[in-house]
C-alpha cells in the first residue's frame, strides 16, 4: 500500500538501534544504522542528516522526513521511496499497527534439535569413544590422538558436560552431539542489536553464569598473566592477532583435561569454572575471528584493541546473535569481563584453586 504523507511511522524497537561512521573500501566515511541483523548504509553526504534524523525522531509523520535535509527538501518520491523500503524491512511500521505489539513471547523449554533419550558423549581419554562419535558425525573413525585434524581445538570441549549438568558449549554443540537440556528462555530487552530479537537469550546459563562470576573473573585473569608470561605483547596494547592466539589457548586448555592421556577427567566432571571461562571467550574468539577476515590480507592481525572495540565491533557486526539464541550477557557484565581479558583489568578477588591446579 502506496505510503501517505499524513501517515505517521515509528520505529517499533526503538533501543535495537545503533549506528557507526565507517570507513569504506576506498576511504569515504559512510554513516551505518545497525536494527538487529539489518544494516542502512548512508554513504552520500547529502543523506547522512536523513539517517541521523531517523536516528533522533521518536515518531514522525511520513511528510515531516522531506526537512530531513537540513537545508533544501529532500523530493517526497525520494523519501517516500526510503520510507517504504524501511517499512518493508519491518524497520519502521506505521503508528496504528504499533498498538497491538505485545513485547512478550514465550519459548520452549527445548529445541527439538536431537532424540529423545540422548546419552551424554564427549571426546574424553576416560572413556574414548572418539572413533564411534566420528564415524558418526564425520562419515569415518578417527582416534583421539588425531582429532584435531579434523576438529578445531577451541571445539572440543562443546560436548562435555560439567559439574553444573551444562554442556560447555550450550547452543553450540554440534547437533549430532547437542543435548536438548530444559533450558529457560526468555526475550531479550538488552539495548542494540538483540533488543527484542527473534532468537531468546539462555537464562539458565546466564543464572549459572552469575552464580560463579567472580570465579570466572578471576581464573580469566589468571590464564591472561600466565599466558602473557609465555608469550609477551610486542606493543603496550593487544593485538588482535594476539587477543585470537590468546582465545583459542584457553579453549585448548580447558579440552586438555578431558582428552590428555594421563589423568583425564570423566565426563560431567569438568570444573564449572573452567567451563564457565572457556563459554566467555567463546564469543571473544568469534570476534577475533571475524575480525581478521574481514579485511584479510590488510594486517588485521596487527589491528590494536581494547576491549571497548571489541565489544563495539561485536555489536555492529550482529555477532551477539545467532542460529538459536542472543548473547545473555548484560552489557555491563560484557564491558567488565572484557576489561579484564583485554585491558588487563584486576579481578575482584583471587579465587583458589586457581586456574594452573584446575588443569
Amino acid at each position: 500500500m502506496e505510503l501517505q504523507r499524513t501517515e505517521v511511522l515509528f520505529v517499533p524497537n526503538r533501543r535495537r538501534l545503533t549506528h557507526a561512521m565507517l570507513e569504506g573500501p576506498e576511504g569515504k566515511t559512510a554513516l551505518h544504522i545497525f536494527y538487529g541483523a539489518k544494516e542502512i548504509v548512508f554513504r552520500e553526504p547529502s543523506m547522512m542528516p536523513f539517517g541521523r534524523s531517523l536516528l533522533a525522531v521518536e515518531r514522525f509523520r511520513a511528510e515531516e522526513a522531506t526537512s530531513w535535509s537540513g537545508k533544501d527538501p529532500y523530493d517526497w518520491d525520494q523519501v517516500r521511496g526510503m520510507l517504504e523500503a524501511l517499512l518493508s524491512e519491518e524497520i519502521l511500521k506505521r503508528f496504528e499497527e504499533g498498538q497491538s505489539t505485545v513485547a512478550t513471547r514465550a519459548f520452549p523449554k527445548t529445541l527439538g534439535r536431537n532424540p529423545e533419550g540422548r546419552q551424554p558423549e564427549t571426546y574424553s581419554a576416560f572413556h574414548d569413544t572418539t572413533p564411534a562419535i566420528t564415524q558418526r558425525t564425520l562419515g569415518r573413525p578417527m582416534e583421539l590422538s588425531n582429532l584435531e585434524v579434523v576438529l578445531p581445538v577451541h571445539r572440543v570441549a562443546h560436548p562435555a558436560l560439567d559439574e553444573d549438568g551444562r554442556q560447555v558449549g550450550e547452543n553450540n554443540v554440534n547437533d549430532q552431539l547437542f543435548l536438548d537440556l530444559p533450558t529457560e528462555r526468555r526475550l531479550c530487552n538488552y539495548p542494540g542489536v538483540r533488543y527484542q530479537a527473534d532468537n531468546p537469550i539462555n537464562s539458565t546459563a546466564l543464572k549459572v553464569m552469575m552464580r560463579r562470576w567472580p570465579e570466572i573473573l578471576s581464573l580469566t585473569a589468571q590464564f591472561r598473566a600466565a599466558f602473557l608470561k609465555r608469550i609477551p605483547l610486542r606493543d603496550q596494547t593487544m593485538s588482535a592477532g594476539e587477543l585470537q592466539l590468546l582465545s583459542t589457548a584457553m579453549a585448548g586448555a580447558v579440552a586438555s583435561v578431558m582428552v590428555r592421556g594421563v589423568d583425564p577427567v570423566p565426563n560431567g566432571k569438568l570444573d564449572g569454572g573452567l567451563s564457565g571461562a572457556i563459554r566467555l571467550i567463546d564469543g571473544v574468539r568469534v570476534t577475533t575471528t571475524t575480525m581478521i577476515r574481514d579485511t584479510a590480507s590488510h594486517h588485521t592481525c596487527d589491528r590494536p584493541v581494547t576491549a571497548k572495540y571489541i565489544g563495539d565491533y561485536a555489536e555492529l557486526r550482529g555477532l551477539f546473535m545467532d542460529n538459536w539464541g542472543v548473547c545473555a550477557g548484560p552489557q555491563v557484565l560484557i564491558d567488565e569481563y572484557m576489561n579484564v581479558l583485554v585491558d588487563g583489568t584486576q579481578a575482584p578477588i583471587d579465587v583458589q584453586p586457581d586456574f594452573a591446579a584446575r588443569v
